[in-house]
């Protein structure tokens, strides 16, 4: 596989986000390909754990846990750190 096949793509992540609005069980359950997968895993769910939502809310106003999916695409210039280092797992 290139490298530009390795470092474009999508990665499917679920996640319960719960009462608080924290993320919990968080995985990923498909991608463009094992390798991108491979390469972006922990930098994904590493992000995804740190991400707080507002709870939602039942009809009644009280917070309710929820499952969600979110799709990341993934292109070269994603590869790169703030500090231009190359990211590798």
């Amino acid at each position: 596989m290139s490298g530009d096949q390795l470092s474009t793509g999508k990665v499917s992540v679920v996640m319960t986000v719960g009462l608080n609005g924290h993320v919990a069980g968080a995985k990923i359950v498909g991608g463009s390909s094992e390798e991108l997968i491979r390469v972006v895993k922990t930098n994904t769910l590493g992000a995804v754990a740190n991400w707080i939502f507002a709870p939602a809310t039942r009809p009644d106003g009280k917070p309710a846990a929820v499952r969600m999916s979110v799709e990341f695409n993934f292109h070269r210039s994603n590869f790169r750190g703030l500090n231009g280092v190359p990211i590798h797992n």
